[in-house]
C-alpha cells in the first residue's frame, strides 16, 4: 500500500492511478490539483493545447519560465521562491512539455476520483491555496465538495504551495523534519 500524493498535472496522475489500483492505495492527497480538460468541448481543449505550445514556440523555454514561473507563485513571494520557480521551469523539456499538455486537455480528475471512491473508503484530501491563480482555491473546493473530499486550505500561497508552505505540505503528508 502506498500514500499517494500530487502536486497540479501530478494530481492527474496520481488519480488515474488511484482509479486504475485502488487496492494498493492507503491515502490520496491532491495538492493543487489540475482537473483537466477531459468533459469540456474538444474545442475548448484544442484551444487550450493551442495556446500553451503556441507560447512554448514563441519564447522557447528560458522565456517561458521567465514569464511563467513567477505566476506559480503570489506576488509578495520571496525572491528565492521566485527564483527557484524560474529554474524549475527553465528544467523542463519541450518534448514533455508537450506531453503534459495533452494529458491536461485530456484528463478528466474528476471521473478518475469518482470511479476511485466508488471502489474504495480511502479518504481523499485536496488542499490549495487561495491565492493559487493556476488552479483557484474555488475550484479545488468545488472538486473536494464533488467527490466528498476533505478540503484544506494552506493559506495565502501561490500554486507552488510546497514551495510558499512546505511546512504545511509536509505536516499534510507526514513528513518531519526541517525542509532542505
Amino acid at each position: 500500500k502506498v500514500r499517494l500524493a500530487g502536486h497540479s498535472l501530478g494530481c492527474l496522475m496520481a488519480a488515474s492511478a488511484a482509479r486504475l489500483q485502488p487496492e494498493r492505495i492507503a491515502a490520496l492527497t491532491l495538492l493543487a490539483p489540475a482537473q483537466g480538460y477531459g468533459p469540456a468541448a474538444p474545442e475548448v481543449a484544442s484551444k487550450m493545447v493551442n495556446q500553451r505550445l503556441g507560447m512554448l514556440a514563441d519564447l522557447g523555454l528560458d522565456k517561458l519560465a521567465q514569464a511563467r514561473g513567477p505566476a506559480l507563485l503570489t506576488p509578495n513571494a520571496h525572491p528565492e521562491h521566485v527564483e527557484l520557480a524560474i529554474y524549475m521551469m527553465s528544467r523542463l523539456h519541450a518534448a514533455g512539455y508537450a506531453q503534459a499538455t495533452h494529458m491536461l486537455a485530456h484528463a478528466d480528475i474528476m471521473a478518475d476520483l469518482r470511479a476511485f471512491s466508488s471502489t474504495s473508503k480511502v479518504a481523499i484530501t485536496v488542499a490549495c491555496g487561495e491565492l493559487d491563480t493556476i488552479t483557484p482555491a474555488k475550484a479545488c473546493r468545488a472538486l473536494a465538495q464533488a467527490v466528498g473530499a476533505h478540503y484544506i486550505s494552506l493559506g495565502d500561497v501561490g500554486h507552488l504551495c510546497a514551495v510558499q508552505a512546505s511546512a504545511e505540505v509536509n505536516a499534510l503528508l507526514g513528513i518531519t523534519g526541517e525542509p532542505t
